[in-house]
């Protein structure tokens, strides 16, 4: 028996220390976008998408429908639709299309960003 006690406890020593579970990955950091570029740094044609998809995302405009009240977000939507129709390729359906698009990438933007690029927006077309 005693030999039995002694090779049991040789055999736990040769196989060392067991390994500890690994630990839990750290939790993925929230993505990092790139910082909001200034309005003036922006073509008009990306300026006028750009506000476009932001008043859409952050106002849940639908740039399919007509203007339903008369709040400072549509008014500035509105002109903004307007300016894009005078742009080649962004008139009429195509422009409401742009917007829509715009407005589903700005959905995935943090919400800080969002807010920032509505607020630019409203001062510069003010409706």
């Amino acid at each position: 028996m005693r030999a039995f006690i002694v090779a049991a406890a040789l055999a736990l020593i040769a196989c060392g220390p067991t390994e500890e579970a690994p630990s839990p990955a750290p939790a993925p950091a929230e993505p990092e976008t790139a910082p909001l570029s200034s309005l003036e740094s922006l073509s008009p044609r990306a300026l006028l998408l750009e506000c476009a998809g932001a008043l859409v995302a952050e106002n849940r405009l639908d740039p399919m429908a007509d203007p339903r009240t008369d709040s400072a977000a549509e008014r500035a939507f509105f002109t903004v639709l307007a300016l894009m129709d005078k742009e080649p390729g962004l008139a009429g359906t195509a422009g409401r299309e742009a917007a829509r698009a715009e407005g589903v990438a700005w959905t995935s933007r943090p919400t800080a960003d969002r807010a920032a690029r509505n607020a630019q927006c409203l001062e510069r077309f003010p409706g």
